[in-house]
């Protein structure tokens, strides 16, 4: 069904600038399959399968074309700019639904965009464990978000798609406020 609904991209760029400091903001053309499963046992053999190695609850794995994130014990999200749920083998496709029509992948760089964001989550994202990449699932005032990144300056969003163009007109308010 997610193929036949026209996908708008409702940030193409936002810069923001202040006092010699700078952020970007733009959407990524992304499928998002979010999937669920009956134990952690298969989650977990699910994503030893595909990034060949354990991804606990809080975990990101990167693997050819896609990127897991595992937000609880039995759920976790796929994100891939070329993959299709058909790519799935029928085995690990009914455990996943597209949901690419609502949700929207935003990337935001800038100096210490990941402190901009700790200020107002209702997360701690500087603590836990340093892998290679983090990820929590958060409130961000009164949006959901769930936040990957690697570094201080760039991360990743996932947002409902509904909210994103009010949520970015949000953030370009707090940015100016700061």
């Amino acid at each position: 069904m997610a193929e036949s609904l026209v996908r708008e991209i409702l940030v193409e760029s936002a810069r923001l600038e202040r006092n010699g400091r700078a952020v970007s903001i733009s959407e990524r053309q992304s499928s998002v399959f979010e999937g669920h499963f009956r134990s952690d046992d298969e989650l977990n053999r699910f994503c030893k399968l595909i990034s060949h190695r354990n991804v606990g609850t809080g975990g990101v794995a990167v693997a050819d074309t896609m990127l897991l994130l595992r937000y609880s014990p039995i759920s976790t999200y796929m994100v891939s700019e070329e993959l299709k749920l058909e790519d799935l083998n029928s085995a690990h496709r009914e455990h996943f639904t597209d949901v690419s029509h609502g949700k929207c992948v935003l990337y935001a760089h800038g100096d210490a965009i990941l402190n901009l964001f700790a200020d107002y989550c209702s997360t701690d994202l500087f603590s836990g464990k340093n892998d290679e990449f983090r990820m929590v699932k958060t409130q961000f005032i009164d949006y959901e978000l769930t936040i990957w990144w690697n570094s201080n300056d760039e991360i990743n969003l996932l947002i409902d798609r509904s909210y994103a163009q009010s949520f970015v007109d949000f953030l370009h308010f707090l940015f100016y406020r700061r």
